[in-house]
């Protein structure tokens, strides 16, 4: 049955891929390799939550894969269990020190405990190896806006500006960091951008009132 599920994966169909297995799991409850194979799909389709209780249930049975480790830390995050998941994604590094997406996770985590030190170290490392990754960009603009380093964090919101991930919010942090500044050119030119992306957007009708 996994491999019907698989089937209706291909197909674009998750849903009914994720409602196979649970029917298989009604019968096989400690099927292991189901549940990691329904926690994938559950991620796809941003059910972190489902997700993250089908790994631990995989990793509970004595299974516990790099990729499956791996995924386990993103879940956490996206969780909010930001500590935990600085953890998990350490450990991950610890194994193999190679392992960029644990990179990237870590700096994240403590990015969002506002360890902003490790977090812009972690971040620069990851950019050295991957310079065009809009998250981490936007990772590093946080940090070093956070840090009270505008000067820095400003080309790399402008550079995102019209990213379509995370154009929005660094216009949102352009506009704080030139109202704060008294720059008023570049207010008025950020709170524009921001209103022809976000029609309702109250911090770009703030900036050009």
């Amino acid at each position: 049955e996994l491999g019907r599920a698989a089937a209706l994966h291909l197909l674009g169909k998750k849903e009914e891929a994720i409602a196979q297995i649970s029917t298989l799991l009604e019968r096989q409850p400690d099927y292991a390799a189901a549940y990691r194979v329904r926690a994938m799909l559950r991620m796809e389709t941003g059910d972190v939550s489902s997700a993250l209780e089908d790994l631990e249930k995989y990793h509970g049975l004595g299974f516990g894969d790099a990729r499956s480790r791996l995924a386990r830390a993103q879940c956490t995050l996206k969780a909010g269990r930001w500590e935990e998941a600085a953890e998990q994604f350490q450990a991950l590094l610890d194994a193999d020190p190679g392992c960029d997406e644990a990179l990237l996770g870590l700096g994240m985590a403590h990015l969002r405990q506002h360890h902003l030190e490790e977090a812009l170290a972690l971040l620069t490392r990851y950019l050295d190896r991957h310079p065009e990754d809009a998250a981490a960009q936007f990772g590093q603009a946080v940090a070093l806006h956070l840090a009270g380093d505008a000067e820095h964090a400003i080309p790399i919101y402008e550079r995102l500006a019209s990213n379509p991930e995370y154009g929005r919010d660094s216009l949102v942090n352009l506009c704080a960091i030139y109202r704060q500044q008294k720059i008023g050119d570049g207010l008025l030119s950020c709170s524009k951008r921001l209103l022809e992306l976000d029609p309702e957007s109250a911090p770009a009708r703030e900036a050009a009132a």
